[in-house]
């Protein structure tokens, strides 16, 4: 009966694919974001209740910085992340960037490569931001 329950335990672990990606590393824009009390960073796109296991990358991204994220950390969220997921998602509308202000966001994390290709375009033409760094597809803006 014993080998019966292992070989039925190991089956388990077969049931379903992974979904492994290769790890290069953080990538080096960063090492941009200011190490300084009071900054706090969001990283689009940003992904509400029944994806929000895709804020991982971001979580592991921000241990290069250490900087407080607003899409959450280690798999928790809190009531507000819901509140606040539903305006953030609309970026990057005026009604994202107000819910941002009133967060005290300082600096946003652009994950170009995921968004449509105006985000980025309608990015460059705000006042209100300042492209600090890139890399690839991913830059890094400070709210101004």
């Amino acid at each position: 009966m014993a080998p019966l329950l292992v070989a039925l335990a190991s089956t388990e672990s077969i049931a379903a694919p992974l979904g492994l990606v290769r790890f290069d590393g953080i990538p080096p824009v960063y090492r941009s974001v200011p190490r300084t009390p009071g900054t706090l960073v969001v990283e689009y796109p940003f992904f509400g209740a029944r994806s929000v296991q895709f804020h991982a990358h971001y979580m592991l991204n921000s241990t290069d910085h250490w900087q407080p994220l607003v899409n959450g950390y280690s798999g928790f969220q809190p009531p507000s992340f819901y509140a606040n997921a539903a305006v953030l998602q609309t970026f990057p509308a005026d009604d994202a960037f107000a819910r941002m202000r009133q967060l005290g966001v300082t600096h946003i994390v652009v994950n170009g490569g995921q968004m449509p290709p105006t985000t980025l375009e309608t990015l460059a033409t705000r006042s209100d931001l300042e492209k600090i760094d890139a890399f690839g597809a991913i830059v890094l803006f400070r709210i101004k």
